[in-house]
């Protein structure tokens, strides 16, 4: 699997806040890159995509993310 096949692979909302986070941390900002990183997991957790993966898991199959 080339690098963007694997990228793809993975939950939107997650791509999103990493690239989030990720921008912060190029401002030169770690205080504020280390205060969003329990928010952002905290909010990753409360997501439909992270209720398919670990129902993904259980079952045996892929996840289908939804962006949600």
């Amino acid at each position: 699997m080339v690098l963007a096949e694997t990228i793809a692979a993975h939950p939107p909302l997650v791509l999103r806040e990493t690239l989030r986070v990720g921008r912060l941390a190029l401002e030169g900002h770690a205080h504020q890159v280390f205060a969003e990183l329990v928010p952002a997991l905290y909010r990753l957790l409360g997501t439909q995509d992270f209720a398919e993966r670990l129902a993904a898991l259980r079952e045996g199959r892929d996840p289908v993310y939804v962006g949600r």
